[in-house]
């Protein structure tokens, strides 16, 4: 092994050379007259890292855009943190935001594919990016980066052996992503099963009259909302450092207000969160990744939020399960009003549900966060496994390309 000069790189092969991308091969500029029906790739048809395409759906109207030919290699030039690149199989348009590399015949646009989207190339090119919101690199400056150039025979070898490696990592992924796709599946429907049916199996079933609910047991009731919550709304006028909540996927979480992200310039008028409690986003429904959150802890969140307080009918995580199931299928969609997809208080209270007796609600709710924990649990060690996977075959690509394992 010899030191390459490059930091990035570190040692190669004795017998391997480095020399700047602008002399391996060249950005291409053609454009020509796109029409309806031909084949268009956008980034966001290129999947992160592995140089695949995901899919083409665009169909754009008749306009002149650059054109890509079989054997090249395209490169995204917006965020490369993202690692968007693949080899075209085939002659195709695209986008202005990736760059279109065509390599010399001298060496095998394969490696060069593996080279580009290893690691840590991708976090070189990032580091010297411009722009802050949307980071960018350009043409001029990934061609004077420095490459590793092996024996012609050894790029081959190399980008075949890694065809074969990540082809049996992937194939392991997808089987853990199935098997993700299983478990959310298995969760919504345990949850549906129990909010609406119940934990009775023989209970007699009758319909609910509504079908966002469906049959559920005999002796269940079905009420508005009006009568089984109210909504409460403390407005404090001036921020003394209480923790800021917020709704998302990951349930009511207190806010890092040192971590980033966009927040108001003042808190003063925020509302005030009790513990025990439920939290809605009634607002932007049909986008807004999670409506419905349990309020854990005393806090402040921003007064668009929805505070209601249960009553002696109801208990709070039966109807957060209840509201959860409904909002991974977006089910009350169709009884919003306006543009952004809301409910007021009065609509809102006016929509029916399900009421168990107390007991049978504390059950449920009892039984629901024993079996959902018990899921999130493992999907928790899929997820992990595939981290491990991601790494592994990053980790594979990068000693490969630049010789510190051999094939």
């Amino acid at each position: 092994m010899k030191d390459s000069g490059v930091e990035w790189i570190g040692k190669i092969p004795e017998d391997w050379e480095v020399e700047k991308l602008k002399y391996i091969g060249a950005s291409k500029n053609e454009t020509a007259i796109y029409k309806k029906g031909e084949r268009f790739i956008g980034l966001e048809h290129v999947d992160s890292f592995n140089g695949n395409i995901i899919g083409q759906d665009v169909d754009y109207d008749e306009c002149e855009t650059p054109i890509f030919e079989k054997g090249d290699f395209l490169f995204s030039k917006l965020r490369p943190y993202l690692a968007k690149g693949f080899l075209a199989e085939q002659r195709g348009f695209c986008t202005s935001e990736l760059i279109r590399i065509k390599f010399n015949e001298e060496q095998y646009n394969k490696y060069y594919k593996y080279l580009l989207l290893s690691h840590k190339f991708i976090d070189f090119v990032n580091s010297m990016t411009y722009g802050v919101k949307m980071p960018r690199t350009s043409w001029q400056e990934v061609r004077e980066q420095t490459l590793t150039v092996p024996p012609i025979q050894e790029q081959v070898i190399i980008a075949n052996h890694l065809d074969e490696k990540c082809g049996s990592i992937n194939d392991d992924i997808a089987i853990i992503e199935n098997q993700l796709s299983v478990l959310e599946a298995y969760k919504k429907s345990v949850i549906t099963e129990a909010v609406t049916k119940g934990l009775d199996k023989n209970a007699e079933m009758k319909d609910s009259g509504f079908p966002w609910i469906g049959e559920i047991p005999e002796q269940w009731k079905v009420l508005p909302n009006k009568y089984l919550m109210e909504k409460v709304k403390i407005i404090k006028s001036k921020y003394e450092g209480e923790p800021i909540l917020s709704l998302t996927k990951k349930g009511v979480i207190v806010r890092d207000l040192e971590g980033g992200g966009k927040f108001p310039t003042s808190f003063d008028g925020y509302q005030i969160l009790s513990e025990g409690n439920l939290l809605l986003c009634l607002f932007d429904y049909d986008v807004t990744p999670r409506t419905v959150g349990k309020i854990e802890q005393n806090g402040l969140s921003s007064p668009a939020y929805s505070q209601y307080v249960m009553n002696n009918l109801a208990v709070r995580d039966y109807y957060y399960y209840f509201y959860l199931m409904l909002d991974e299928t977006k089910e009350l969609l169709h009884l919003s009003k306006n543009l952004r997809s809301s409910f007021n208080e009065t609509e809102f209270g006016a929509i029916k549900a399900p009421v168990p007796s107390l007991g049978e609600q504390r059950q449920i709710a009892d039984y629901l966060d024993k079996k959902t924990q018990a899921i999130d649990d493992t999907i928790a060690i899929k997820r992990k496994q595939l981290a491990v996977l991601d790494e592994y075959k990053k980790s594979l690509i990068y000693e490969y390309v630049t010789g510190k394992r051999e094939v």
